[in-house]
């Protein structure tokens, strides 16, 4: 099955203050189309700014936060997703490559369903990497066979994506530490101002 990006902007940006898709989007699909993979965005109808090739989709589950855009997604690529947050300014292309070539080997090696970013341990945390304060849901690929789990997280009212990770088969990718940089998120608008000075 062809792998695709799907790029999560369906947030309501409320401690950021303005719309965090539509001042982030635009640089982070321009990486993501030097991939050459297939692109989404969900969450949202459209977007003046991205070319033609991109299909932007409204959550077929609103107001059900990350967990229901992976949904949405695996839904309408019918193949596997690799899944990103859309406030991720500084992300590159050779940190989705990163992601993709770890999923093929995993592909390769095992069965899995789910393969997710994770921080490697530091001198001031324990030796563990599969906490979820290590992992990265929304640098992570998905396959269409946890779809049905998800599913049914959601109608339990359960949508932690950590939930998701943990009932399915899934395995952790240790970011390179030149990578990791790339994935610092922006929330406030002071998170901003200090990914700007990185």
């Amino acid at each position: 099955m062809q792998l695709s990006i799907a790029i999560l902007a369906g947030g309501k940006s409320q401690r950021f203050g303005q719309d965090k898709a539509a001042l982030f989007l635009p640089g982070i699909v321009t990486e993501c189309l030097a991939t050459g993979l297939p692109l989404v965005v969900i969450g949202r109808a459209s977007h003046p700014e991205l070319p033609a090739s991109v299909r932007c989709f409204p959550d077929a589950l609103p107001n059900h936060g990350p967990l229901g855009g992976i949904i949405t997604a695996l839904q309408v690529t019918q193949g596997p997703v690799l899944a990103l947050a859309c406030d991720l300014p500084e992300l590159r292309r050779e940190a989705i490559l990163w992601l993709i070539q770890s999923w093929e080997q995993a592909q390769r090696a095992e069965n899995i369903e789910i393969l997710v970013a994770a921080h490697p341990p530091t001198n001031n945390t324990p030796q563990t990497n599969n906490t979820p304060s290590s992992l990265e849901p929304l640098f992570a690929i998905y396959s269409p066979a946890c779809l049905p789990t998800a599913e049914e997280l959601l109608l339990a009212g359960r949508r932690s994506l950590h939930g998701l990770i943990q009932r399915s088969r899934w395995k952790e990718a240790l970011l390179p530490p030149e990578l990791a940089a790339q994935l610092h998120n922006v929330n406030t608008p002071d998170d901003l101002q200090r990914n700007s000075k990185l």
